[in-house]
């Protein structure tokens, strides 16, 4: 679930940032970053190495493409 949930969310923002690109008339969503925020102090630590990989796996596949992964504690 996570591998169809990440992969499809990131080919949507790939998708999508050629698309407004080219709405605008300029590239500087082109090369836009894409990432993942999670804002938790308590994730499962076995979730958050699976989550690490697919990311991991997703960057080689994707070697071009800035992605990012952050993990926060929320804030008060």
């Amino acid at each position: 679930m996570l591998k169809k949930n990440l992969d499809g969310k990131l080919e949507k923002y790939l998708r999508s940032r050629d698309i407004i690109s080219q709405d605008i008339g300029c590239d500087c969503y082109t090369n836009a970053p894409i990432g993942w925020q999670f804002d938790t102090d308590r994730m499962d630590p076995v979730f958050k190495e699976t989550l690490e990989a697919r990311i991991a796996e997703l960057r080689k596949k994707h070697p071009g493409v800035d992605l990012r992964l952050r993990v926060v504690a929320p804030k008060n």
